[in-house]
């Protein structure tokens, strides 16, 4: 399942695609294989929210250390969840060994979820769009308003990450598909 129909109505969120020169079956694996900070722009972000610039962008989904959660992986999707709570105001993230772990902080008070997916649509011949959705719900009015300034701060730097991934996935892809 893409992040809407994990978070289908969301309090925030952004969207992002761009086309590459591969087949959807071959899209994801390769796109996925780049570094996680594939530029100094991106590592600068990292660095400056404390996030370990280094591994691909398949582990950074997957890190539990930062208390991210695969939720679904298909051939042409993946889905990665972080569920925390914001208030009271000591952050706390909860340990979360199945999906459906993730899907509970829904109704846990003072809690926001956020999911964040790739997903690889053919676009004709051997060519696909890859698109990258961050869907962001909150368990209650408080947990919202809290987060909306925290999303203030963070969207815009946010979205210029998921658009240089981009960039890098569409230079992987070229450089793949020239082989």
């Amino acid at each position: 399942m893409p992040a809407p129909d994990w978070i289908p109505d969301p309090i925030a969120g952004h969207c992002h695609s761009v086309e590459v020169p591969l087949p959807p079956d071959r899209a994801l694996a390769h796109c996925l294989a780049i570094p996680v900070a594939p530029d100094r722009t991106v590592r600068t972000l990292f660095r400056l929210r404390g996030l370990d610039p280094e591994g691909s962008l398949e582990a950074f989904m997957g890190s539990t250390e930062l208390g991210f959660r695969i939720l679904e992986r298909t051939p042409t999707a993946v889905t990665g969840g972080v569920a925390t709570k914001v208030w009271p105001p000591r952050p706390r993230r909860p340990e979360m060994d199945d999906p459906s772990d993730w899907a509970e902080w829904a109704r846990v008070p003072g809690s926001i979820r956020a999911a964040m997916d790739f997903r690889v649509r053919g676009s004709g011949g051997e060519r696909s769009e890859i698109v990258t959705e961050t869907r962001v719900d909150a368990s209650d009015a408080v947990a919202e308003k809290v987060f909306r300034a925290y999303w203030l701060a963070v969207s815009r730097p946010s979205e210029l990450i998921r658009r240089r991934w981009l960039r890098a996935m569409a230079a992987r892809a070229r450089a793949v598909g020239a082989a």
